[in-house]
């Protein structure tokens, strides 16, 4: 099968799987994204744990066990890799969850990316990931009407902070920079952190501003769906040293190689 769906612990059809527009427009719920490697789960506590405590700061109680378990279960009726989707929501009826397991072909190819620059666009709920997502698709939605894939969010002081659907790296020389606070705690920006000592680089936290990524040598996002993606153009620009796609593809080897061994 395609696509498993689980509502409430019950095993649903797909018209069932749509979020409430209170939920998306109130942001009374929390979600999370991520994939099978090989068919296995090799970060599915963190994510659960990171919805846990979005759930937390929302006053939102929800049994995590249950809702591992519907993972679990949704991945197992897949024949190859997953995306899965996991949403918990309040509602006027209480509080409902959602997963979905929708088959994904896995790649070990460094998928590049262009990005817009998008500007005035605040990070509302640094470290959660909130049904309100409406900032983030609305800076999404104006980046690909320019054509590029992904959106970085600018700040009124002109920094970068995350992507629309991402976190955001530079490498220059052999430093791995990335912003010290206010984006989300990604799960692979976090593991990418842990890497870095181990492909030879050192992390630096810096604000970063789009001059420091034009300067840098090699541009990424991270997520936990596509992994790390090159940035390979900045409105239009073109970014990264000539041996940008190197740098990039080392520190996928390195996250590929950990995830495996989880």
């Amino acid at each position: 099968m395609n696509r498993i769906v689980f509502v409430d612990g019950l095993a649903s059809d797909v018209s069932n799987a749509i979020a409430s527009p209170l939920g998306l427009r109130s942001g009374v719920g929390a979600f999370e994204v991520f994939r099978t490697h090989e068919r296995r789960l090799p970060t599915v506590h963190l994510h659960l744990e990171r919805l846990s405590r979005s759930l937390l700061a929302m006053n939102i109680a929800c049994d995590l066990a249950r809702i591992r378990r519907d993972v679990e279960g949704a991945v197992a009726r897949i024949a190859g890799d997953a995306r899965v989707d996991v949403r918990v929501e309040r509602t006027e009826s209480g509080v409902h969850d959602t997963v979905i397991a929708t088959a994904y072909s896995a790649t070990e190819c460094v998928p590049t990316a262009s990005a817009a620059s998008v500007r005035g666009r605040r990070v509302t709920t640094p470290g959660h990931k909130v049904l309100a997502y409406g900032a983030h698709g609305d800076a999404l939605a104006e980046a690909r009407a320019r054509g590029c894939d992904d959106a970085l969010l600018i700040d009124e002081d002109g920094l970068v902070r995350e992507a629309a659907t991402a976190n955001v790296f530079a490498v220059s020389g052999r430093t791995l920079l990335t912003a010290p606070d206010g984006v989300l705690a990604g799960i692979t920006r976090r593991l990418v952190l842990e890497l870095a000592s181990s492909v030879n680089l050192t992390v630096a936290y810096k604000a970063l501003a789009l001059s420091d990524l034009f300067a840098s040598d090699a541009v990424f996002l991270t997520s936990s769906v596509r992994g790390i993606a090159l940035v390979n153009s900045i409105d239009g620009t073109a970014t990264g040293a000539p041996d940008a796609t190197r740098v990039a593809h080392r520190i996928a080897r390195a996250l590929n190689a950990h995830l495996r061994q989880r």
